[in-house]
This record gives structure tokens, C-alpha cells and sequence, in this order.
């Protein structure tokens, strides 16, 4: 069962133990599913991975895109995103939950 962001965050929740999938900070998410299974991740940054796959307890998330606020810290990443900076804050979140067994 694949389940997609919808248009209005805050007129659905989805609860997955416990915790609301689309709007609770990724890293959040992250760091609470890694105590129930390994991760599988596109990225050796698991704060700035995009895909993340838990086989045993059957969970992946996807986002377009990662943020996360060390990010801020970085002059080359300011320089080049200050024109959508606001924009990059929802990349906080997963954009799709995906539920497999």
C-alpha cells in the first residue's frame, strides 16, 4: 500500500507508531524506526537521504528532496538556494509512505 502527502498536510494524518508520517521531521521518524529495524539508505548522510527502506517491519520513505538544517550552515548551499530557502523547509517531511506485507 503506497500512501501519498496529501495537498493539505494538516486535513490528514497518517499514525505509524505512534507517529504522524507527514508531519513529524524525517529525522524523527528516522531515528524512532532504526530502533525497531536496520535502514537502508541512499545516502551515507542518513539526515540528507532521500529513500529509506526498513525490510522488517516492512516501512519505506520517500521524499523529493532532503533538508536538513546543518545545510544552513554551508556558504556554497546558502549562496546557491537563498531564492527558494522557504521552499526547502518541506523537504523536512516524507512525501510518501509505502507499507509492503
Amino acid at each position: 500500500m503506497r500512501i501519498q502527502q496529501p495537498a493539505e498536510t494538516n486535513s490528514s494524518i497518517l499514525k505509524l507508531f505512534g507517529m504522524d508520517m507527514f508531519n513529524t521531521a524525517a529525522e524523527c521518524i528516522i531515528d524512532s524506526l532504526m530502533k525497531k529495524d536496520n535502514v537502508i539508505c541512499n545516502e551515507k548522510d542518513l539526515q540528507l537521504g532521500t529513500e529509506y527502506f526498513f525490510p522488517e517491519i516492512g516501512v519505506r520513505l520517500w521524499r523529493e528532496r532532503a533538508f536538513h538544517p546543518k545545510l544552513l550552515k554551508d556558504p556554497l548551499y546558502m549562496e546557491e538556494m537563498q531564492a527558494v530557502l522557504e521552499d526547502e523547509y518541506q523537504y523536512q517531511y516524507f512525501q510518501m509512505i509505502t507499507i509492503i506485507g
